[in-house]
């Protein structure tokens, strides 16, 4: 895993250079100094059939068209939610059990991911489906007619940090908006398990912020990027 790792991403192809030389990387630590807010957000998701994909690196849920956001006012659509153990985002230098990420793009091709962190506690009927039909090979695809909502994963406030980075997995393309919910939703210890036996730790260190904001605030940079991700 280490000469595929995310130390050596941007060796690995000449489109990947920004995974080590771009100033502005996903994910990062949010210090404790950065309060949450109420995110400028409108969830327009539709329930679909259940369909779920293993990439390669992760597990995803692939929804039907129709379901969107708005954010600050632009209309972007889901295009798939998939998962990474433990957390790819640190609050005060502490990850969590996972995270899921929501992504989204509007018509411009701009992206922009919400980020949910998953603690362990009480049985999660959504992640619980999703992680017991999970496929265990690559490239291999599971759907069934049973209906499964987005607006499940989501926590019941819309409150969080928002701020400019990248994708967190090659080609580490910049300009991604990212909104990290402040509040977690909660997933079995078997579940979370589960899932970790099939991705042990496909989750990307945390990047420096370089002197970007969060939430349109100023953040100094004391924060240190985790260093102890590996990822195949």
């Amino acid at each position: 895993m280490g000469e595929t790792g995310p130390k050596r991403w941007g060796q690995l192809r000449p489109c990947f250079g920004l995974c080590d030389e771009g100033e502005a990387q996903s994910p990062i630590n949010i210090p404790a100094e950065a309060q949450p807010i109420e995110i400028p957000i409108e969830i327009r998701y539709e329930a679909h059939a259940l369909r779920i994909e293993n990439n390669g690196h992760s597990v995803q849920v692939i929804p039907d068209p129709g379901s969107s956001v708005i954010f600050e006012g632009r209309p972007f659509a889901l295009k798939q939610i998939h998962f990474h153990a433990h957390s790819e985002h640190t609050i005060a230098g502490q990850p969590s059990a996972m995270e899921a990420h929501l992504v989204h793009q509007d018509a411009e091709g701009q992206l922009l991911v919400l980020g949910v962190l998953v603690e362990e506690g009480q049985s999660h009927p959504t992640l619980r489906r999703i992680f017991s039909l999970m496929p265990s090979v690559p490239g291999e695809r599971v759907e069934r007619q049973e209906i499964v909502d987005p607006s499940a994963i989501l926590p019941s406030a819309r409150r969080g940090w928002m701020y400019t980075g990248s994708l967190t997995t090659p080609p580490c393309s910049e300009e991604v908006r990212w909104v990290l919910f402040s509040e977690p939703i909660e997933a079995s210890r078997e579940k979370i398990a589960a899932f970790r036996a099939l991705y042990p730790h496909n989750c990307r260190p945390t990047q420096p912020l370089n002197g970007r904001s969060i939430n349109g605030g100023l953040i100094p940079a004391t924060d240190t990027p985790r260093d102890d991700g590996v990822m195949s």
